[in-house]
């Protein structure tokens, strides 16, 4: 005889929204985005080493998230990261995505 098993999952949508503002999640996600930042200097391509040492935590516009990237004036990190015709890919930044782990 064979036993049926079933789970069902219900989210709360609104304890989750909360957790966005919550200061212990707050200080753990910019713990973690620090982490990252220093990685992904790390894996950055390095003529000068400017552009890597641009790479840090930036404003973002979605709450309870935190962006990581270069500043303005070295815009042409993304060419480091995705190529061009002329400049080969080099992916550190999708890299450290795929790489990073936090201890």
């Amino acid at each position: 005889m064979a036993t049926k098993v079933s789970t069902r999952t219900v989210w709360d949508r609104t304890a989750i929204a909360a957790l966005k503002t919550e200061p212990q999640v707050a200080a753990y996600t910019h713990e973690v985005a620090e982490g990252m930042a220093a990685f992904e200097r790390r894996l950055a391509p390095s003529k000068t080493g400017a552009g890597g040492d641009s790479i840090a935590i930036r404003d973002s516009r979605a709450k309870g998230a935190e962006d990581i990237s270069w500043d303005a004036d070295h815009l042409y990190m993304g060419y480091q990261e995705l190529g061009t015709k002329f400049v080969p890919r080099t992916n550190f930044a999708g890299r450290t995505v795929d790489e990073y782990q936090h201890s």
